[in-house]
């Protein structure tokens, strides 16, 4: 099972590139990880409103737990992005971040770290700007986790309107399957945030968590679990809210998964949502490509086809050893992008072009294959900006084989 992701440093040698249809594209390598200023980013990266980036390594930093940085977008007529660490982990204030980040309306960023904490299960971190200082952040780790209320959130996190937020554990609660969590932000005069556990996972229901959820227009959740389910590989399930007067989040199961059957099992990257309420993500494991050979994973959809019938179609399906750990992006025509970070040489970005109505299928197509000295093994999803360039971060490669931050002109 996706144990194997256990999952800093997946640090191997790949097999050979496969035939393929491919596109040329210009990659820029924005900053290249020494030890000092990160290593290892396995995360995705976000944007703030003037178009910097924020994002999170594994290790380095100045104590080797990890770091936190900014990227700031070069001003009209320069080239170069400068690399800012924000904050530096040492271990008792978190470990080994493998998430992205998310800002709160006052700016303020969020994240998790996989171990570290004052039980070395994890923690949720807060990082706040100095008001005197805008180069000085202070980090707070509001909850560590400590095995019953959870452990080691490889997942991200999501914040509701009124600054609650949510996420994932991949391990801990009542039979270390992992849990979903709220967290409440202090009341008027307090400091202490509040944890509620709005599910546990028992491996029925799925089991090991990777990614963070995503919300729809009525405040569900949506996640996947990489582990578990009725079909043993995995699940997509809907955390509905308590209704009136009522505490209890209700779960359901909406797609279990199993490679024997073809779709793909083990699904460690989050879903994506399209205007109607389609599900997209990717599986790390099985189903079956054209030539009839096993896939090293899938592309899926689900659609409704009411409250609890889910349909799924598999978009695409990869040749072995290609797999897919992270979720995907949309591009302003509904397109998709993901990336492999075993495929190839040193890893691809791929692209699945949205069909017509009533056309062909979904095509795909390999945008960019990484050759190491501009990174390798990307494994956090890409994000996209209004010209349609993608940014993204791979594990290892560049000058120090410590992992680089890309930008991706199709």
């Amino acid at each position: 099972m996706t144990e194997h992701l256990g999952r800093v440093l997946l640090l191997a040698s790949f097999g050979a590139v496969h035939s393929m249809m491919a596109t040329a594209s210009t990659l820029t390598v924005l900053t290249t990880f020494s030890g000092a200023n990160g290593s290892y980013p396995y995360a995705s990266l976000i944007f703030d409103g003037a178009g910097n980036l924020y994002g999170t390594t594994q290790l380095g930093g100045a104590y080797g737990y990890g770091a936190v940085f900014k990227l700031t977008k070069p001003k009209a007529g320069e080239a170069t992005w400068t690399e800012t660490v924000l904050k530096s982990f040492k271990g008792k204030d978190g470990a080994g971040p493998c998430a992205g980040l998310i800002f709160d309306s006052a700016g303020n960023l969020y994240g998790t770290t996989v171990t570290g904490g004052l039980y070395n299960d994890g923690t949720v971190f807060k990082l706040t700007q100095s008001e005197a200082n805008k180069h000085v952040w202070t980090e707070t780790a509001i909850v560590s986790f400590n095995g019953a209320t959870g452990a080691n959130p490889y997942g991200g996190l999501i914040a509701d309107s009124s600054g609650n937020v949510y996420g994932t554990t991949t391990h801990g609660g009542p039979n270390d399957y992992g849990l979903a969590f709220k967290l409440a932000p202090p009341a008027t005069g307090q400091t202490t945030w509040s944890e509620t556990i709005i599910a546990s996972f028992i491996g029925t229901n799925g089991g090991w968590p990777y990614a963070s959820m995503i919300f729809d227009s009525i405040g569900n959740l949506y996640g996947t679990t990489s582990a578990g389910g009725r079909l043993g590989e995995g699940t997509v399930f809907r955390l509905a809210p308590p209704a009136a007067g009522q505490t209890a989040w209700t779960m359901t199961v909406l797609r279990p998964f199993s490679s024997v059957e073809g779709e793909g099992g083990e699904p460690t990257g989050n879903v994506i949502a399209d205007s109607q309420g389609n599900l997209y993500g990717t599986t790390s494991d099985g189903g079956h490509c054209a030539s009839g050979q096993p896939c090293g994973g899938t592309v899926f959809k689900l659609r409704s086809s009411g409250a609890s019938i889910w349909r799924k179609k598999v978009l695409g399906a990869y040749y072995n050893p290609m797999y897919s750990y992270s979720g995907l992006t949309f591009d302003g025509a509904g397109n998709l992008y993901g990336v492999a970070p075993n495929y190839g040489t040193s890893g691809w970005v791929f692209k699945l072009s949205k069909p017509a109505p009533g056309t062909a299928p979904w095509t795909t197509t390999y945008v960019f294959g990484f050759d190491g000295t501009n990174g390798s093994n990307p494994y956090g999803s890409l994000i996209v900006d209004a010209a349609g360039n993608l940014y993204g971060t791979a594990l290892t490669g560049g000058a120090y084989g410590l992992g680089t931050v890309f930008m991706l002109t199709p």
